[in-house]
């Protein structure tokens, strides 16, 4: 039998705001980096520095690093550049951009969905969770 399991989930801006107004701040980057990007939380949460060519403003992720195997190469918006620019200067991980700073580390998934899952609920955001991001 086939089942028809898509659904199509969308936050209003006013959503958004309210989201970004309860979330910490480390959460609001990978969110504003999902929906800039349309990237899975693995490409997010592991995101490596190498990947950025600011020069040419595209983002280039290796098949080795890609669920689907496949090269990934994303143009880069002027605010995302803008966002980009300073998420690089304030990193202090040699490899990653996105990382806990207590443990210099990349946030974990379970970290990253325990805490999406309670900012949602605390603003009344439902039927969503990272992944829908994309």
């Amino acid at each position: 039998m086939v089942e028809d399991n898509v659904k199509t989930v969308y936050w209003t801006k006013a959503e958004e705001e309210e989201f970004y107004k309860h979330s910490p701040e480390w959460l609001n980057d990978l969110v504003y980096f999902a929906l800039s990007t349309g990237l899975r939380k693995a490409n997010i949460r592991l995101f490596e520095k190498k990947w950025i060519d600011f020069e040419n403003k595209i983002i280039q992720i290796p098949r080795t690093k890609n669920k689907g195997r496949k090269f990934i190469q994303l143009p880069i918006s002027d605010s995302l550049l803008t966002f980009l620019e300073k998420k690089y200067k304030e990193s202090l991980n040699d490899v990653y951009l996105f990382v806990n700073p207590v443990r210099n580390r990349p946030y974990s998934d379970k970290r990253i969905d325990e805490t999406f899952k309670k900012v949602c609920e605390t603003c009344s955001v439902k039927n969503i969770g990272f992944h829908g991001l994309r």
